[in-house]
């Protein structure tokens, strides 16, 4: 993960934000990079570091990946790094495709309470 001092104040607020717009999306919603980026104000490298932290708090949060719903304008799956940081965080798979359904999925179950 990328350490840069200059993102870290603005990324927790936009973390935040990120995470409360894709919330709002239902079922297997999907939205593209560019078009969240553009939603945003940011550039794809600050919209894919944002992402890669949310997905950090998601798994510590005991969540299914919100970054799932974020995917690229030419195919319907995220981008490479988005699977590569899901292995990271030690999920394990070896279909991509399936990983993000099954993600998608998850994110349009509603959650359960205590």
């Amino acid at each position: 993960m990328r350490s840069d001092p200059a993102l870290q104040p603005q990324s927790r607020v936009t973390t935040a934000a990120l995470a409360a717009r894709l919330k709002q999306m239902r079922g297997s919603d999907t939205i593209s990079y560019a078009a969240l980026a553009r939603d945003f104000g940011m550039r794809i490298a600050e919209l894919t570091h944002t992402l890669e932290r949310l997905m950090e708090l998601d798994v510590t949060a005991g969540r299914p990946l919100l970054a799932a719903r974020v995917i690229s304008r030419t195919h319907p799956l995220p981008a490479r790094g988005f699977f590569d940081k899901a292995r990271d965080l030690g999920f394990q798979f070896s279909d991509d495709a399936a990983f993000h359904a099954a993600q998608l999925t998850a994110l349009g179950k509603p959650a359960t309470t205590p």
